[in-house]
């Protein structure tokens, strides 16, 4: 059994940061959280290490006036927040793969019903992996997952539960590999140290001169510590404890970026406050015990001589001779050109100085591209949304495009996929000792990387084109799996719904002028045009249309759902006079049936 002796633990508890890796992991996740915190009341928690440190390294590349300007202008939350947002939002359509599965054995049946239900309404999941842990996938990677027991247990089955540690909590660990826990020491409140390792899970008192273990060590039985890192990924080879997530790569770049933006920001003023000159009135300082006066802004003795310091430097002028940089909305003087000694007058008396155009621009083009080249680095995409939705582009391009992103969302799902077997695999192992066998967690491999209005613009291309049915009702899977992917019940719905329409490819309008020739079965028609209407009669009369005779298989349900639904639109047709045809139909949009 791997562990730590406990006096070390003592001494290590009442220190700060005595783990080097610790320390670092700590500093990644404030870059992390300046670049990706949008709240600016959550954000304040941790403004004043983060925004320090990045003001810092500003202060080393500006002019100390320069820099107080950056600082004037710098606000929080800062401007690559609403970029990493947009960032996170792509990199979570792996959340809605189409083809997620997940399976559970155990040598006893009726445990699997028992698992399902627990998963659901004590663990929270899968929502919970979507939320607070997609939450510390952005924030704090460094976390660890400990799985952990109530100090009593008060039902049949124990009631295993797994939480998200921040990683300043935590005081000394060991890995088996870089991922997996040997043991983890970690502070509770009112100087309580936890110890878990791959035997129990001990807690003590650290407030005396000596560790005090409270109550008895609870053995797991589990044969390994029920504790992990979050994520496997690491930010370097040679320390593999120093995990990373995929805006880690970019943290220097988004650096730059603020850096920019709040550069930029400074130029604006100039567009509303210019800066404005005129002549100087001669300053009319004098010092009148020692006869010191003013001359262009530096002092003169009684005898008309420059007053030197003990430096070798002419004093200022105590009332006009501070000069500072000259930002927006200044008023500078400017000296009278005196013709006497050869400065001709040939400027106006008052002057108006604008934005430097071109360094707005480059300030403008250099923000675009640092945005544009951050989110293809980390999204993976490779083609700017703009040039994609341009026929120019080809399908090799787009579908390199998409392969590039998929290849990025396959690394995240991998962490995901890990980190939840590791909580489930345990919690069973907790809660149902031998009795549970295995499990198979996949997120899938197949992703949503478009978008509903792309979708629906695809499908409204490919109907004018003249595409076949099949082809339109694959378009419009995925639109409803893309739109409805995240509620099963809904999508169920759409798609049973999609059966029983007829002419789904075709508008109402379509329908009438096709109908205006008589070629079409007027009970699709009055179906097609009052569909709506149908369904809901249907239901109040039979129950959700979902689990109308859910005992049989799906082909039959549609059948017999048609069947009656037939008989509503016979009933409606039978007292209703026939209209025959009096002008030739109107051509339809396509040729789709």
């Amino acid at each position: 059994m791997r562990t730590i002796d406990i006096n070390r633990l003592l001494e290590l508890s009442r220190a700060r940061l005595s783990n080097p890796t610790i320390a670092r992991a700590i500093s990644l996740q404030k870059r992390l959280r300046f670049h990706s915190e949008g709240n600016p009341f959550v954000f304040g928690v941790y403004a004043d290490e983060a925004v320090s440190e990045y003001l810092d390294w500003v202060k080393m590349l500006l002019p100390l006036d320069k820099y107080n300007v950056f600082v004037q202008l710098f606000r929080t939350p800062v401007k690559s927040t609403a970029l990493t947002a947009k960032i996170y939002r792509e990199l979570a359509l792996f959340f809605s793969s189409r083809n997620a599965s997940e399976t559970y054995q155990f040598s006893n049946p009726t445990y699997l019903g028992d698992w399902m239900e627990y998963k659901k309404r004590v663990l929270h999941e899968p929502d919970i992996w979507q939320t607070e842990g997609w939450e510390h996938y952005q924030l704090s990677p460094n976390s660890v997952l400990i799985v952990d027991l109530p100090q009593e247990q008060k039902t049949s089955l124990p009631e295993p539960y797994f939480y998200w540690l921040p990683i300043n909590e935590v005081i000394d660990y060991e890995t088996v590999d870089g991922t997996q826990m040997a043991w983890i020491a970690y502070r509770q409140e009112g100087g309580i140290v936890a110890l878990i390792d791959d035997k129990s899970y001990r807690l003590y008192d650290m407030n005396g001169s000596e560790p005090k273990l409270i109550g008895e060590p609870r053995e797991h039985g589990l044969g390994y510590c029920p504790a992990r890192f979050f994520l496997k990924r690491s930010c370097k080879a040679n320390e593999p404890c120093l995990k990373t997530n995929a805006l880690v790569p970019v943290l220097a770049d988004l650096d730059w970026y603020v850096f920019f933006s709040v550069s930029k920001r400074h130029l604006d003023t100039y567009a509303a406050y210019p800066i404005y000159s005129a002549y100087r009135a001669d300053c009319d300082f004098e010092n009148e015990e020692t006869g010191e006066y003013c001359d262009g802004g530096f002092l003169r003795d009684s005898n008309g001589n420059y007053k030197m310091l003990a430096d070798g430097t002419i004093e200022v002028c105590p009332k006009c001779g501070k000069r500072r940089l000259a930002g927006a909305g200044s008023f500078i003087e400017i000296p009278v050109p005196n013709q006497m000694e050869g400065v001709a007058d040939l400027r106006e008396p008052v002057a108006i100085t604008q934005v430097d155009t071109k360094g707005l621009e480059y300030n403008v083009k250099e923000c675009q591209r640092l945005e544009g080249s951050i989110f293809d680095d980390v999204v993976g995409s490779n083609i700017d949304e703009d040039v994609q939705s341009k026929e120019a582009i080809n399908e090799t391009q787009v579908a390199s495009n998409f392969k590039s992103r998929s290849a990025v969302l396959s690394i995240i799902k991998t962490e995901f996929e890990g980190a939840e077997r590791f909580v489930n695999d345990t919690i069973c192992r907790l809660r149902y000792d031998a009795a549970f066998l295995s499990s198979s967690i996949s997120l899938g491999t197949e992703f949503y990387l478009q978008t509903s209005q792309e979708l629906y613009d695809k499908y409204s291309k490919a109907k004018n084109a003249g595409a076949s049915t099949s082809e339109l009702t694959a378009i419009s899977t995925q639109i409803f799996e893309v739109e409805h992917g995240n509620n099963r019940d809904t999508l169920r719905r759409v798609m049973m719904l999609r059966q029983i329409e007829p002419y789904q490819h075709r508008t109402d309008n379509d329908i009438i002028q096709l109908n205006s020739s008589g070629l079409l079965d007027p009970r699709d028609v009055e179906l097609k045009l009052n569909f709506d209407k149908y369904i809901d009669k249907f239901e109040r009369e039979n129950g959700n249309i979902l689990n109308y005779k859910a005992d049989l298989p799906m082909a039959k349900r549609i059948e017999n759902i048609i069947e009656v639904i037939t008989g509503y639109v016979k009933e409606a047709l039978k007292d209703r006079p026939v209209v025959k045809p009096t002008t030739p139909p109107a051509k339809p949009n396509n040729n789709v049936e």
